[in-house]
């Protein structure tokens, strides 16, 4: 909250939450979260899965997740990066 103090306007806050080595957490992208230091002597991973209906199309806008070299403006993201699963 430090970094960004104006989300407390908008956005409610929730009680912090206690994980530990090996626990998985799911949320949606636009939620907005962060983790303390990793105080282990090992790294600490991210697997990142970001779901889009098929059809989806790209808007032009940046990718923070992925890169948009490729991509056609207002067309289906039917590259081998964005398989359909389901």
């Amino acid at each position: 909250m430090d970094a960004y103090p104006e989300l407390l306007d908008h956005c409610a806050m929730t009680e912090p939450q206690t994980c530990e080595a090996g626990d998985v957490t799911v949320h949606p992208n636009l939620c907005v979260h962060s983790a303390g230091l990793n105080r282990t002597c090992g790294p600490r991973w991210t697997y990142m899965v970001i779901v889009n209906p098929a059809d989806a199309c790209w808007n032009g806008g940046p990718a923070d997740a992925f890169d948009t070299a490729g991509l056609r403006l207002y067309k289906v993201m039917d590259d081998g990066r964005f398989p359909i699963i389901g």
